[in-house]
């Protein structure tokens, strides 16, 4: 698959080779808006941008667990 391919067209193309002694323009069209609309429900994103996005979320609890020592500590300190 190359970059300038999305997923679909991807796959859409594969569908094609498998059918294509088959299957009519109409029947691939339809196989085509079905699966558009199905992943379409779906909102997918790519693994390397779940990645980051779970990795930043790390992070941000790690920021979070270390104010929340701090401000303890600061609040013993006081009593």
């Amino acid at each position: 698959m190359s970059e300038s391919n999305s997923p679909l067209d991807a796959l859409m193309e594969r569908i094609r080779r498998l059918l294509e002694n088959g299957a009519d323009a109409g029947v691939i069209e339809r196989i085509e808006r079905a699966i558009a609309d199905f992943l379409e429900a779906f909102q997918l994103v790519p693994k390397r941008e779940f990645d980051r996005h779970i990795q930043a979320l790390r992070d941000l609890e790690a920021q979070v667990a270390q104010l929340e020592r701090r401000v303890r500590d600061l609040e013993a300190g006081r009593d």
